[in-house]
């Protein structure tokens, strides 16, 4: 029974580690025209072929990171208060990209 219970985990394993390998990550900055950080924006991205969303916010220091994103095409939102939105589309991340995308907001 416990060799039994092995295989199947050994084999979970070797099904999730090669997936989670086929992924993308980008990370970036939000500040204003002055260069100033702005905290506790929230950033958006988009799946364009799933729309499906994911959000967070920046640190304190105006830094946002996405991980575990999966290869093709995708478009991203930044909000926060007293600042217009600002949206980029057209973005398209591939296999083991670790892109940067900062993002200048206006008043």
């Amino acid at each position: 029974m416990i060799r039994r219970a092995t295989l199947c985990a050994l084999f979970v394993i070797l099904l999730v580690v090669p997936g989670a390998a086929q992924t993308a990550s980008v990370t970036g900055r939000v500040t204003d025209a002055s260069g100033a950080v702005i905290p506790n924006s929230t950033v958006t991205i988009t799946n364009v072929a799933t729309s499906i969303d994911r959000s967070t916010s920046t640190n304190e220091s105006g830094y946002y990171t996405f991980s575990l994103l999966q290869p093709g095409r995708y478009r991203m939102s930044v909000e926060s208060p007293g600042f217009k939105t600002l949206s980029r589309a057209g973005l398209v991340f591939e296999v083991d990209q670790r892109a940067e995308l900062n993002f200048t907001v206006e008043i």
